[in-house]
């Protein structure tokens, strides 16, 4: 029997005047956000790393790049111990590729045998502490061509010299070049769009199909990845309704304002939602740890006078500033805001955002932060503004680093130096107000933004239409309307569901339809 020892990896790091050259480059250690993306090249404007080209380009563009000495993140060092395992290998009897420097730890992890993985549960039965240190992986000859089979020398112990593994050489790809955050696939790509675009692109469903057919389910929740908006008609005029439409996707978010919640004018009202008001655009919920991120609203009455829906797309806001007010979209990225529900006598929350939310990346410095802001406090690219513009413009914008967006200034607080303190390097109140005068040129630029009519879609709801959108990316409002009689006022019956449901069942149907998309 011919066996193959596998080895651990060895890399060889070359240093060049932009930097450490990694021998990796081609990775994408990140699986929803390459991190090559925004490494490639040290000397780029702090707004720029959130430019690529699109993603089918993204491999050649980057290889070869260089990574800042003094930024590595630790996916790339959790990653790089299995960089050199995707070389061709045309000596190999089992398969087409050379596994001889993948950590055979990594891959004793990888085991879903009977012993390792219960068949029922789906849950493992080791855990990868119990991976001796110093066990050795051999590679056996294998008929197929698509499965590596490995036998293990030191394996766990319990297990003897006849445990054998079987890994996908998809799973093995899937190391190098990961298509999305789990095997199952990923969302499709992300399109920002103003009213002309959503007109076009998106149509509305009906309750019955949404309801009983699948496909169109699934079809629902991909318009809610790539517009974040969509529609229902046929609505059955019942209070039960929004919750089927929510628990079709998943369990709903019970808050403090129940398990459903109506929207009508109500006097002495806690919300300002719950009056006949101008309600301008905001999100829900923003003063929780965890906001919702669908909202529900089914339209069981509708006002004789005004109570329009507004909505639009705070992505397309985002790319704005990223293309042309590099400034503003920083500030946004660093000063948080604060939100609150302010009454005591019942409830109090309280939470602290910034306009825009990215993901946290670790640095070799200890720092912990977004990207915008560790590239704030680097030296600036020598770039002029109208040449950067122009090279953005030519860009796709990246929208996978950027988790939500925060705009809700009915419950938004007075700003403190108390959290502000984080974000600067004295506590003081110079120091704030600068910080403010620069937030609030940037925020008002936002607001410009999506207060231009062509970003706005707008709609009288009827009776037996339902909205379902993303409220972390569509900002929402609604025109003042007159208070009907008692029993003929406009109603509105909302509910929430978090991501964690919402992805999970787009998951579990795209592996069901086996309907696959490029993603972001």
């Amino acid at each position: 029997m011919r066996t193959r020892q596998v080895s651990k990896l060895k890399l060889n790091w070359t240093k060049t005047d932009s930097g450490v050259k990694c021998p990796v480059l081609s990775l994408y250690p990140r699986p929803h956000s390459p991190i090559l993306r925004l490494y490639s090249v040290a000397s780029k404007s702090p707004c720029e790393v959130l430019i690529s080209e699109p993603f089918k380009q993204s491999r050649s563009a980057h290889s070869g790049g260089t990574v800042p000495s003094s930024l590595r993140s630790d996916v790339i060092r959790r990653t790089v111990s299995t960089a050199n395992a995707f070389s061709k290998n045309e000596n190999s009897t089992s398969n087409s590729w050379s596994i001889s420097n993948i950590s055979p730890i990594l891959l004793r992890d990888m085991c879903t045998c009977s012993r390792c993985v219960d068949p029922s549960t789906h849950q493992k039965l080791f855990s990868t502490v119990d991976i001796p240190n110093n066990i050795v992986a051999y590679e056996e000859p294998n008929h197929d061509p698509g499965t590596l089979r490995l036998r293990w020398r030191n394996d766990i112990n319990g297990f003897d010299n006849q445990h054998v593994t079987s890994i996908p050489l998809s799973e093995i790809e899937f190391l190098k070049f990961p298509k999305s955050s789990t095997l199952l696939g990923r969302l499709p790509r992300l399109r920002t769009w103003n009213s002309r675009d959503f007109r076009a692109e998106v149509q509305d469903l009906h309750y019955d199909a949404y309801m009983s057919d699948e496909i169109i389910l699934f079809k629902a929740l991909q318009q809610l990845a790539t517009h974040g908006l969509l529609f229902l008609t046929g609505v059955p005029n019942s209070e039960k309704s929004v919750s089927a439409i929510a628990e079709r996707i998943g369990p709903i978010k019970n808050t403090f304002y129940g398990y459903t919640w109506d929207v009508r004018s109500v006097p002495l009202a806690k919300n300002v939602a719950y009056t006949s008001q101008d309600l301008g655009f905001h999100m829900d919920l923003l003063y929780m740890k965890q906001p919702p991120h669908l909202q529900f609203l089914h339209c069981i009455r509708s006002s004789s006078t005004g109570g329009a829906s507004l909505f639009t797309d705070s992505y397309r806001a985002v790319a704005e500033l990223l293309k042309y007010h590099q400034d503003a979209f920083e500030a946004l990225c660093n000063l948080p805001v604060h939100f609150h529900y302010n009454h005591p006598e019942s409830h109090y929350y309280h939470q602290s955002r910034t306009v825009i939310e990215m993901q946290p990346l670790y640095f070799d410095t200890g720092h912990r932060g977004s990207l915008a802001e560790y590239s704030r406090k680097s030296e600036p690219a020598s770039v002029s503004s109208r040449s950067e513009s122009s090279m953005i413009k030519e860009k796709e914008i990246d929208f996978s680093n950027i988790d939500a967006v925060s705009w809700a200034p009915p419950f938004q607080a007075p700003f403190s130096h108390q959290i502000n303190s984080r974000e600067v390097s004295e506590e003081s109140l110079s120091n704030l107000t600068n910080e403010i005068h620069r937030w609030h040129k940037a925020a008002t630029s936002f607001n410009n933004l999506i207060q231009q009519p062509e970003g706005i879609y707008k709609r009288m709801m009827k009776p037996g239409e339902c909205v379902i959108f993303d409220n972390r990316r569509i900002l929402h409002a609604r025109t003042a309307f007159e208070v009907g009689d008692m029993g003929k006022e406009r109603w509105l019956r909302g509910a929430y569901v978090d991501k964690d449901p919402y992805m999970s069942k787009f998951k579990v149907l795209q592996a069901k339809l086996n309907t696959y998309e490029n993603g972001l």
